[in-house]
């Protein structure tokens, strides 16, 4: 009986964790090294004032937050889909 009653805040738990799991930035670059850059990386490595390519920085920031935006919509389709069929 509580658990479906906290399923908005769970939901908005794994959102926000899922966020963060994609601006992994700092694990990367000290286990990887510059080797194999993540999304993260590769767009401040664009935008550093070695190559100071904003626009690459900026398309790459765009890629990002759609992938993010991708997997919290389809999070939240699976989501209620599921507590509509329930209900």
């Amino acid at each position: 009986m509580v658990l479906p009653l906290l399923a908005p805040y769970v939901t908005v738990a794994v959102i926000l964790r899922a966020i963060d799991a994609f601006r992994i930035f700092e694990v990367a670059l000290v286990l990887a090294g510059r080797v194999e850059p993540v999304l993260g990386t590769f767009i401040w490595s664009r935008y550093a004032p070695p190559t100071s390519d904003p626009y690459t920085a900026a398309a790459g920031a765009v890629v990002l937050f759609l992938l993010i935006m991708g997997f919290v919509s389809l999070y939240l389709r699976l989501v209620v889909g599921r507590s509509e069929a329930v209900a």
